[in-house]
């Protein structure tokens, strides 16, 4: 009876992390527009230059880290364009 208490847990897990896993697509699609609209007013963008992705951590922690890569040539300052 242990055993299959044990694959239980195990699949218990699995539904789990797969859940979390699509929640955090649909978060980093919203995140990769919000942020391409936030730096669009600091640099010339696209929707496609903005890049960002999540690592979970599968322990019972469940942290998650965020990393954003943008490619721009151009920087916007207050009142003038600025060419990279």
């Amino acid at each position: 009876m242990r055993k299959q208490s044990e694959l239980i847990k195990e699949r218990m897990r699995q539904v789990m992390l797969a859940d979390r896993v699509s929640g955090i697509e649909t978060l980093l699609t919203v995140l990769k527009s919000d942020v391409t609209a936030v730096l669009s007013n600091y640099m010339a963008l696209d929707f496609n230059a903005v890049e960002i992705t999540a690592d979970t951590d599968e322990s019972d922690s469940g942290g998650y880290e965020f990393t954003i890569k943008v490619r721009t040539n151009r920087l916007i300052a207050p009142g003038r364009m600025i060419v990279g």
